[in-house]
């Protein structure tokens, strides 16, 4: 069914899992299917996601010293390093030698498999990478653009990407990107602040000199939801693209009868 949208939202579309996933066959690929072979046979089992992840992250605690962020993925907190890197205070490049050219890689983990392949995970930090293993949601930028077509001057993107990436991604889907004008993209690397803080929400309803009240956020994750609820905003938290289509018509279809 056709969405009937009210003029007074201003509609902000997270990016990463709403409109863009990762390639899961692509970043096996980037991350070197001989590091996750080797690590198989030394571990006796098939690398872990959440278990390489998390001593990734360790990691970087250890090289760093930093404290996590607030930001999440899943259910662990960001790294420091990771933080800084999304906001726009240290590029890539310097982020992965951090990672890689420090000392201690060779006692902090437990086998030399271990270490190839938490180390090769650091590929996935490349800009060119990070845009190469994305693919779009179909239906959900099937809604993006139903959206702009109704409302282009009322259609915003708010995403956690460092700005090297932004770039990249902003020229590889044009299907999403070129629809609105650039001064409704909103990407923590230019901001220089992420979600689920609480300067980010504020920071774009100043630029653009809107009612927090009036703005709608559609993100997958529940921090970023609270977050963006405790500055006013309404929100949907993405779970699947006919929910979230849902959701968004239920929230006009209500404004719509309050202003009869």
């Amino acid at each position: 069914m056709p969405l009937k949208l009210n003029s007074k939202y201003h509609i902000f579309f997270d990016v990463g899992q709403v409109l863009l996933k990762n390639s899961p066959t692509k970043a096996v690929k980037e991350i070197g299917m001989h590091n996750m072979f080797w690590y198989s046979l030394k571990h006796k089992h098939a690398p872990r996601y959440n278990e390489i992840r998390q001593k990734l992250f360790n990691y970087m605690d250890h090289c760093t010293k930093l404290p996590r962020s607030i930001a999440m993925v899943d259910d662990q907190f960001l790294p420091g390093l990771m933080a800084n890197w999304a906001k726009g205070q240290i590029n890539s490049q310097d982020m992965i030698k951090i990672i890689i050219q420090n000392p201690d890689k060779e006692t902090f983990f437990t086998t030399k498999a271990e270490k190839n392949l938490v180390l090769g995970t650091t590929n996935l930090f490349n800009p060119r990478i990070v845009a190469k293993i994305q693919k779009p949601i179909t239906k959900m930028v099937q809604l993006f653009q139903e959206c702009v077509t109704q409302s282009p001057n009322q259609v915003y993107i708010l995403s956690n990407w460092d700005r090297e990436s932004a770039r990249l991604i902003e020229q590889k889907f044009p299907e999403i990107f070129s629809l609105i004008p650039t001064k409704q993209i909103f990407f923590s690397g230019d901001l220089n602040c992420l979600k689920p803080e609480l300067e980010i929400f504020q920071t774009v309803v100043n630029r653009l000199q809107i009612d927090p009240h009036s703005c709608i956020l559609i993100d997958d994750h529940i921090e970023n939801i609270r977050a963006a609820k405790a500055c006013g905003w309404q929100t949907i938290l993405h779970i699947n693209p006919k929910q979230t289509r849902q959701e968004l018509g239920r929230i006009h279809a209500q404004s719509n009868l309050s202003t009869r």
